[in-house]
């Protein structure tokens, strides 16, 4: 399992600039998941990374301060907080996404946006690993490891994707919409895999909600 040479120098100088008050950031997620199983013409919009709020806000440097790199993905509260007031932005209790700003994508010499989640305590490295509805999702690089679980293996061997949960039918369906994605946008011969279990739970009220409106 590798990943080829080209995406493997663009996650390596996002994870360098990021650590470099030693700090640990993860690279997880889409842009691995494409960059092995479809090569350098892979599908992914994102370099999606996570790192902790202390290890981001340690990158604070008058010199170079790597924080301005990046705005707020969606609207929060906490408009631009890294940059006005530390304590407040510390003090936020939910993830923050925030976005390469694309000037910076570019100087930085990378053909992919960059979002970067910020966690208030401690990444969550396993469920980044972990939590995700299908196996080809759960993989993480930190620079150093590739790690990747068994289901994920399975899925790049059989070439498939294989649903792994959902916790209702809104998931259910959100995953089904995700493979009719994946399914136009270079993975058109991979195959979804639906456990017995979740398609005994789910199927039926699925096609039922679909006839009745196709647009769901």
């Amino acid at each position: 399992m590798h990943i080829p040479i080209t995406c493997l120098i663009m996650t390596e100088r996002v994870l360098a600039k990021l650590t470099t008050k030693n700090g640990q950031a993860y690279v997880y997620g889409g842009f691995l998941r494409d960059a092995i199983c479809l090569g350098n013409n892979h599908r992914s919009g994102d370099i999606d990374v996570a790192m902790s709020m202390a290890d981001y806000m340690a990158l604070k440097d008058p010199a170079d301060d790597i924080r301005k790199a990046f705005v707020l993905h969606e609207p929060h509260l906490l408009f631009m907080a890294h940059q006005i007031m530390d304590d407040t932005f510390t003090a936020n209790s939910r993830p923050l996404v925030l976005r390469l700003k694309a000037e910076v994508q570019a100087a930085w010499g990378l053909s992919h946006p960059v979002g970067l989640t910020l966690y208030r305590t401690e990444v969550p490295v396993d469920a980044l690993l972990n939590d995700n509805d299908l196996g080809l999702n759960c993989i993480v690089y930190d620079g150093q490891q590739l790690r990747f679980t068994p289901a994920f293996e399975r899925d790049v061997n059989n070439r498939s994707m294989t649903m792994l949960k959902a916790t209702d039918l809104r998931d259910y369906m959100r995953t089904l919409r995700r493979w009719k994605d994946f399914k136009n946008s270079g993975y058109a011969e991979w195959n979804l895999v639906i456990p017995e279990c979740l398609h005994a739970q789910y199927a039926a009220e699925a096609a039922a909600t679909l006839a009745a409106n196709p647009a769901t």
